[in-house]
Order: C-alpha cells, then sequence, then structure tokens
C-alpha cells in the first residue's frame, strides 16, 4: 500500500494501492500487507465474506522505518486480521490513527472476530459487539471532549458551553468537535441485537489522559465497560484519566440498544497499575488538554444498575493509589479480590459470593498491616531503608538456628529499627512466619520486592520447627 497509489490497482508489488479494505480483499489469508509511510485518510475495512473461517490471517504492517498515520479511524468489521506496529526506543509508535475501532457491521452473523491491534497509538478505541479481539501493547491517549470552535448556547444537559470548552488549537477537531466515542469503550451495538462482546482481551496497554473541557454535557473517563462476556485486562497502566479508570455501568435498555443486556460478565483485571484519577482539563491544574490534579475518585468503579448481579469477576494482584468502589447495594456471584496493593475498598464481609483475599488495602476487614521493613508507597511495598537491614539479619540468625527470644535480645541491646510493639521473641516469630518477605506475592511484578531470599527463608523455617 502508499498513500499515492491506485484505488483499483491490484495491490502486489509495483502497483500499490491506497485503500486498507481494498488490501484486505485481495489478500490471501496468511499474507501481509505492508504499508509504506505516509498519511492515510480514514479507513473502514468492511467484511469479507471469504474470510469468516480460520484459514489464516491477513497481517498489517508498516514497511520497515516507515511511519503510517491514519488522520481519522481505523474501523475493522472484517475477520482474521492483525494491524502490528513497532514501539521505538525513544517512545513514538510506527503505526498511528486517531481511533482505533473494532465494529460489528449490521449482522452478528458476520461479526468482526480473532483481531488484534498491536502496539498501535491512538487517541482512544472501541470494541463493539465483536469477538476475539486483543489489544497487545500500545497506547491510548491523550484524547479530550470539546466542542467545535465558535459553539456557543446551552449544552444538551444545560450549562453554557464558552470558549475555554472549545476543542484546542492542533487537537484535530477544531471544525468538527470532539464529542462521542472520546473514551475507550467496550459494549455491544445499539443496531445489532444480541451484540455482546466476547473473549476481548487488553494486555499491556496503556490508557492515559482521557479528559473533558465540558463534563457536564461531554461525558469522559478512563475504559467504559458496557456489556459483554469473557474480558481478560492485564498487564496495562491506566493514569492521568478523568473521573475513572475503569468504569463498568450496563446503561443499555430496549429503546437504546433493542433489549437490556445486563452486566459484564466473566472478568480478570489482573496485574494491572492504577493510578488516581484526575480533574478535569478545564479546571486549575488543567492545561486544555489533560490536568495533573489527582483527585480521590476510586480507579476501579463498578455501577450494577437495576439490582443485577456482578458474576465472575477477579480483580488481582493490581496496584492502586485510591481504590476499588462497589457502587450501591451490589450482589455476586463468585466475585474475588485478591491481593491487590493501595488504596481502598469495601470487603463486604459474609456477603454470599464474595471473598476477600490477602489484600493490602484498607477496609473494613481491617487495615492491611504493613510488614516492618517495608512501606506502602504509590501502590507498591516500599523497601524500606534502615529497617531491612534488620530484617535480613533477623532471617540470617533464624536460619542458623538462633531462637527467637536470643535475636530479640541481641536486636534490643543493638538498638535496631524498632519493630511494632518492640522486640520480642512473638514479634521476632512474626517476622520469621511471614512469606510476604520473600516477594513477588502482592500487586503486579514490581510492587512487592523480596526483602530475603526464598531459600534463606526456607531455612528459616526449617530451624524454628
Amino acid at each position: 500500500m502508499a498513500v499515492d497509489g491506485s484505488p483499483e490497482s491490484s495491490c502486489r508489488r509495483g502497483s500499490p494501492c491506497n485503500s486498507f479494505d481494498r488490501a484486505y480483499r485481495l489478500a490471501r489469508p496468511g499474507d501481509t500487507v505492508q504499508i509504506a509511510a505516509g498519511t492515510y485518510p480514514e479507513q473502514l475495512v468492511g467484511v469479507d465474506p471469504g474470510k469468516l473461517r480460520p484459514t489464516g490471517t491477513v497481517v498489517f504492517r508498516p514497511a520497515p522505518g516507515a511511519t503510517v498515520v491514519v488522520d481519522g479511524d481505523l474501523t475493522m468489521q472484517g475477520s482474521y486480521a492483525v494491524f502490528e506496529g513497532e514501539r521505538r526506543g525513544d517512545g513514538s509508535y510506527s503505526f498511528r490513527a486517531r481511533r482505533v475501532q473494532s465494529g460489528i457491521g449490521h449482522s452478528l452473523a458476520t461479526a468482526s472476530t480473532n483481531v488484534t491491534f498491536r502496539n498501535l497509538k491512538a487517541n482512544t478505541f472501541s470494541v463493539t459487539g465483536t469477538r476475539s479481539i486483543t489489544f497487545e501493547g500500545g497506547d491510548y491517549g491523550p484524547s479530550v471532549a470539546c466542542w467545535p470552535r465558535g459553539t456557543t448556547g446551552a449544552g444538551p444537559q444545560g450549562g453554557e458551553i464558552t470558549p475555554q470548552m472549545w476543542c484546542p488549537i492542533g487537537s484535530g477537531f477544531e471544525e468538527t468537535g470532539n464529542t462521542s466515542g472520546t473514551e475507550p469503550r467496550i459494549g455491544p451495538s445499539g443496531d445489532v441485537k444480541g451484540s455482546w462482546p466476547l473473549n476481548v482481551v487488553l494486555d499491556g496497554v496503556t490508557v492515559h489522559d482521557q479528559n473533558s473541557l465540558d463534563p457536564f454535557n461531554l461525558h469522559s473517563g478512563g475504559l467504559f465497560l458496557v456489556s459483554g462476556r469473557d474480558l481478560r485486562i492485564e498487564n496495562s497502566l491506566f493514569y492521568g484519566n478523568i473521573v475513572y479508570d475503569v468504569f463498568a455501568q450496563d446503561f443499555t435498555t430496549p429503546d437504546c440498544c433493542g433489549m437490556t443486556y445486563g452486566p459484564f460478565t466473566d472478568v480478570v483485571i489482573a496485574n494491572n497499575r492504577f493510578r488516581a484519577p484526575v480533574n478535569a482539563a478545564l479546571q486549575e491544574g488543567g492545561n486544555g488538554w489533560t490536568s495533573q490534579v489527582k483527585n480521590e475518585f476510586p480507579e476501579i468503579q463498578l455501577d450494577p444498575r437495576n439490582g443485577r448481579t456482578w458474576e465472575n469477576w477477579r480483580i488481582e494482584r493490581n496496584s492502586f493509589e485510591n481504590g476499588i468502589l462497589f457502587d450501591g447495594r451490589p450482589t455476586f456471584r463468585q466475585v474475588e479480590v485478591v491481593r491487590n496493593i493501595g488504596g481502598s475498598s469495601e470487603c463486604y464481609p459474609g456477603v454470599p459470593g464474595f471473598r476477600w483475599v490477602e489484600n493490602a488495602m484498607t477496609s473494613r476487614c481491617g487495615s492491611f498491616a504493613v510488614p516492618f521493613g517495608y512501606a506502602l508507597q504509590d501502590g507498591a511495598l516500599r523497601r524500606a531503608g534502615a529497617a531491612v537491614r534488620t530484617v535480613r539479619s533477623i532471617f540470617v540468625s533464624a536460619a542458623s538456628g538462633t531462637d527467637a527470644a536470643a535475636i530479640a535480645r541481641m536486636l534490643r541491646r543493638r538498638e535496631r529499627p524498632v519493630a511494632y510493639g518492640g522486640w520480642t521473641a512473638d514479634s521476632v516469630r512474626a517476622i520469621v512466619r511471614n512469606r510476604l518477605y520473600v516477594g513477588g506475592l502482592m500487586g503486579p511484578p514490581g510492587s512487592h520486592p523480596g526483602l530475603v531470599f526464598s531459600r534463606v527463608w526456607k531455612r528459616a523455617q526449617q530451624a524454628a520447627r
């Protein structure tokens, strides 16, 4: 493909075409479409009836060293394809678009399936009623909801539209505005009944700086989960987003969407880093695009709507600054919150269907006692200076067979940093028995460093028997 290619060419070497859709239709399963450098207009890849079965995958990839920009939406309604860019050493991306969309088209029978977007850069993305869709790597943001320049009068929900709410110069939305589809979203299509998105994966994605210049009229936030099944969000980073990082709410009704779909089910959110939401871009601390001023809103917010049950959710080993909110009076079926770090959450003691397991979070089930030798900071357990050396000396002594009372006497004589309650045989035993000192048990990778080697911890357990 090339910007100056022909819309009617063969899309072969020496005869490039200029349309993603034409290249997809002419490509055989297993082919690679090499995209020459340049800026392409908005691209819609439609359904190809010959590519609805798993006979091979068409790969779209920039030519070596090329930077490809889609100046508009990149929408994929076809199946069995990969759009693959590269994140360079300087942090730039070789494949960029304004917005990446996985769209269903007009029928469940031909709904897009088995599509991967790998290492792309865009303002935002959406998944609408499609299946087996993967976002692997990539950077999504900033995106600011805003009005076309020159807009005046009252907004749809009220309030005056002021010049401060106009799209910034250089945003690409000066004339059109950025008033819909401004935040990442996964949900059904309002035009195709029964179009739950199924088996969606976000792995290693960064979602950041999703904001609004008119939050009252132009809703925005991090990732909005409407309804669907089988979702994995893992190894990803969320920061600088207005109101929330992840928000789940089924707003569907028969009037808007042909039916009420119900809340997302079968969801795993694991090994992610969530940073506190921020204020609106037009508030103090904002710069017209985003804001650096954090607020106290929970990073994950779940609104059940209509009293529906949260079913088969697992929120595991993530890091937070503010925490998790289950809004209203939720009910659960197989919901687990496991070994997360930072912030706070309700833990629902005794509520059927909910499990709260070893979280380093503030809750009604008791605040997490930060082990001696650590400090809880920015959603991670950090090594705490001189106390680390004390912990290591305790384990070395215990592993060599010194009993807890003798270790406590030694620590009192040396005036080492003092554990909670002072140095006693019981406080030494509590440290020696605590497997958290090996590290790697809480939060995402890197958020829980070990203070002692596993072999030393094991020798200390054997010696203490």
